[in-house]
């Protein structure tokens, strides 16, 4: 009797052990995949999307070093989610997005067959929505487009899911982002110009809420579309509220884009003072960015 319960002891026990290892294993992945995908978004942040050889192998080497081995299909769906996170991001951040729109597919199955994990990481569903939204937009799928659309808004009248402010204000940006990128898919600048009105008091009683740079992004849509509609006066209103944000070190890439779209503008206006004044500020901006060759 005494060896029976002995060994059942020793039994319970491996079992623990084993259970235990696990655990601490997947804890392991979850964090090396976040650490890794909350750096990527960082460098995103600072530099805006890759535009050189140079920078694609050193993020191709670092991705490499960073990168925990796995098994895809002995990780668990907790697993699955992060290095989807990690991967989609990557991926989008080097624009191949046919890769990036492949795997977003596969991290919204993931919740779709598993709807705990959905309501568990309502943010993180969203944020998969929104990275197969932009692979669509970059790719031209505008009908896959429009039922992924669906299904973001859906969240924001779904009464069964509680909402945070925090996950308001993602569903806020990543709506309206899309109904402007919406348009764009389309060709349609003029009447995308007409939500702007309802857009703009909106982002004007929260903008003190949202992160930088989706602030700058939301500025750059909406001044490309007003640029896009022919109304260059309105165009620069929301281009020098880029330019004039204090941290330049902040997507540099939209700072970038700004100041040349900006002297575009003016040349459109055959305004031939302001023409050269902004060749030559553009050009010291440029020449100050190391990332940009000249």
């Amino acid at each position: 009797m005494r060896q029976a319960m002995k060994s059942n002891m020793e039994e319970r026990s491996d079992i623990l052990i084993q259970e235990t290892t696990q655990t601490l294993k997947s804890i392991q992945y979850i964090s090396q995949f976040s650490n890794l995908s909350f750096k990527l978004n960082t460098y995103y942040q600072k530099q805006g999307f890759i535009r050189t050889r140079q920078d694609l192998d050193k993020m191709e080497r670092y991705l490499k070093k960073n990168l925990p081995y796995y098994q895809e299909d002995k990780l668990s769906t907790n697993e699955k989610i992060h290095l989807y996170t990690v991967l989609t991001g990557y991926y989008l951040f080097i624009h191949d997005f046919r890769k990036a729109y492949q795997l977003a597919k596969k991290w919204i199955d993931l919740f779709d067959q598993n709807h705990n994990e959905r309501s568990n990481h309502i943010e993180m569903y969203i944020r998969s929505l929104n990275t197969l939204l932009v692979t669509q937009n970059k790719l031209g799928l505008y009908s896959d487009f429009m039922n992924t659309h669906r299904q973001l808004v859906a969240i924001k009248r779904d009464k069964s899911i509680y909402v945070s402010e925090n996950i308001s204000l993602n569903l806020f940006k990543t709506i309206y982002l899309h109904e402007i990128n919406r348009h764009f898919m389309l060709g349609e600048f003029k009447s995308g110009t007409r939500i702007v009105s309802k857009l703009e008091r909106e982002l004007n009683t929260i903008i003190h809420k949202l992160d930088k740079n989706t602030v700058l992004i939301f500025y750059y849509k909406i001044a490309c579309l007003y640029f896009g509609s022919n109304n260059f006066k309105t165009a620069l209103k929301w281009l020098n509220a880029i330019i004039h944000e204090q941290d330049t070190d902040l997507r540099e890439d939209l700072h970038s884009f700004a100041r040349i779209l900006k002297l575009i503008c003016y040349f459109e206006m055959d305004d031939r003072e302001m023409i050269e004044m902004n060749i030559r500020t553009t050009y010291r901006f440029l020449l100050r960015k190391r990332t940009w060759k000249i």
